[in-house]
């Protein structure tokens, strides 16, 4: 009877290890799975400037080459149109505008009407049509745009135009405009493009007399140059982005106060997700940049680990440029000279030639 009370107790033991393991073992589980969503919520909290990738920057290299002109060939300006649809008829001299099909990428132009998110076109053969919409005055504008969302900031890469529908009820604005460009849509990787264009604001002065503030799911900042931006920071799913123009005393500027949503998606394998996190180079990609160029798109990887990034660093104050890839092949230099963004006169437009591929 002793023997028999000795054994249950060693197997009561047992029994009370084996249950005392697996409960330690399932609370380790939930502790790292834990602590791996507090590291992700802390990331995600947080809003951060980076440094373009370095793709990017060398793929700007070789478009800074060109100086594309833009013009709005319809409607004329201060139009009156008896209609409520339009048809917008774009022109780009010195730069060919298209979409990559393997990629996706391509230079392109992207349109906005009024206050609405802007639209991006590839073919300028077809006109662009605006349907439903109501009489009055409108205001037309485009800017050429980067393959990977960033605007090409030249007041020759943007033009404005002025319409009426029925009857007018308002003059071309002159007051400073802020058209918001990104980030829009979805995104499958960061850092994502912060970027906007500015018309009838003096941005080439050592003392900017104006500000933009941008407010991302609630948390504000501030610029003063007229610049892309690359952030990180961004919740998975949907993501507010508030931008607002302001004086040199920060007070709002009227009618220029713009707010777009963005989703994120983690881990995308589409190309500009693999440019943004670095996973391209810009050889890679040459096949966006000119429909003669040849194409050397990689497969994505077999596995994503998107989700086990960790942000980049906070790099304010960082004055010092991207590294080039290893042993680039630079591109000749210019085909002509770039023509000041704010001097007279047009640019002098080469013959469209394109470069040695990176």
């Amino acid at each position: 009877m002793v023997g028999g009370t000795a054994t249950d107790g060693i197997s009561m033991n047992g029994w009370q290890r084996l249950v005392q393991c697996t409960v330690v073992f399932f609370l380790c589980l939930a502790l790292f799975w834990g602590i791996e969503d507090i590291a992700w919520a802390k990331s995600g909290s947080e809003l951060a400037e980076v440094a373009a990738p370095v793709a990017i920057e060398d793929l700007k290299s070789w478009f800074d080459r060109y100086e594309p002109r833009l013009q709005i060939l319809s409607p004329q300006p201060n139009q009156t149109l008896e209609a409520t649809t339009i048809a917008v008829t774009l022109q780009v001299e010195g730069l060919n505008i298209f979409q990559d099909p393997r990629t996706g990428l391509g230079p392109h132009v992207e349109v906005v009407l009024d206050d609405r998110p802007s639209r991006s076109v590839y073919d300028l053969k077809e006109p662009i049509e605006f349907s439903d919409l109501q009489p009055g005055t409108h205001l037309l504008r485009a800017f050429i745009v980067y393959p990977w969302g960033e605007s090409i900031k030249s007041p020759l890469a943007y033009a404005e135009r002025t319409f009426h529908l029925y009857t007018a009820t308002g003059d071309r604005p002159t007051t400073p405009l802020l058209t918001y460009n990104q980030p829009q849509g979805v995104y499958g990787a960061e850092p994502m493009l912060l970027d906007f264009y500015l018309s009838n604001v003096p941005v080439d002065t050592d003392r900017p007399t104006w500000q933009v503030r941008c407010t991302i799911n609630g948390q504000s900042f501030t610029v003063n140059r007229w610049q892309a931006y690359y952030l990180t920071g961004f919740k998975p799913g949907d993501n507010w982005v508030r931008l607002d123009l302001l004086d040199s005393n920060g007070q709002p500027i009227g009618n220029t106060t713009i707010t777009r949503l963005v989703t994120y998606h983690l881990g995308g394998n589409d190309a500009l997700s693999r440019l943004l996190r670095g996973e391209l180079a810009a050889k890679n990609l040459q096949s966006s940049l000119s429909p003669s160029l040849p194409d050397q798109l990689p497969p994505p990887p077999m596995w994503n680990r998107n989700l086990a990034r960790q942000p980049n660093p906070w790099l304010q104050n960082q004055n010092s440029a991207p590294q080039p890839l290893p042993n680039p092949q630079r591109p000749p230099q210019p085909l002509h000279p770039r023509l000041s963004p704010f001097g007279n006169g047009l640019a002098l437009l080469s013959p469209l030639k394109t470069p040695d591929p990176f």
